[in-house]
């Protein structure tokens, strides 16, 4: 939970992207859905025109248990 809580930590996404605009943050979890536990894959990717003025991101979820 320590990891997760750190990699999606504001502060930490923006200085990651500050170094490396094109970068994409991944973490793989796992969350429970319905009594079962599901491998989740988040990915954090920077908006085409991410900038420190404005540090927009898109976060997708994906439940691999489905793909």
């Amino acid at each position: 939970m320590a990891v997760y809580l750190e990699k999606t930590n504001p502060a930490y996404l923006r200085k990651q992207f500050s170094e490396d605009k094109n970068k994409i943050g991944r973490i793989i979890y796992r969350r429970k859905v319905n009594n079962t536990y599901h491998k989740v894959m988040m990915e954090i990717i920077p908006n085409k025109g991410y900038c420190e003025e404005e540090p927009l991101v898109f976060i997708y979820i994906k439940d691999m248990e489905i793909i």
